[in-house]
């Protein structure tokens, strides 16, 4: 059984998380609501609940998405294109990785991943022969 899903007694249930948003596109403080990091379900159930009116529609999604992590093309590029749901892609550039300038095991100062330790995603094998 795969148990990486969280319990629904953990887990705020998503017509509660659309309510404030909801609510300030009702009060014309904001235009449109967007999801960052989501899965094509939670998508699919943004969407589902805004066409049953429990909620505005979601306009957009943001996701890394680059030329070295390409996971957005997996079930959520389709939902985008279907549903009509804009990609605001971050780190275009892979944290720098695909400047070059971590090739070989680099770290240059004051670099952003030599600075906070965070570019594990783009430490796997074959990542420099791809940049």
């Amino acid at each position: 059984m795969f148990r990486g899903l969280p319990k629904d007694e953990d887990s705020v249930p998503i017509e509660d998380t659309l309510g404030a948003p909801g609510r300030l596109v009702s009060e014309g403080k904001i235009r449109h609501v967007r999801l960052s990091n989501e899965t094509a379900w939670g998508v699919s159930r943004f969407l589902h609940l805004a066409e049953i009116g429990k909620g505005p529609r979601i306009a957009s999604i943001q996701k890394v998405y680059n030329l070295l992590s390409r996971t957005f093309e997996i079930g959520l590029a389709e939902m985008a294109l279907r549903e009509d749901v804009g990609l605001l892609a971050y780190s275009p550039l892979a944290q720098g990785y695909l400047t070059g300038k971590y090739l070989n095991g680099a770290r240059p100062a004051g670099a952003r991943t030599t600075l906070f330790e965070r570019g594990q995603r783009y430490e796997k094998p074959g990542t420099d022969v791809a940049i």
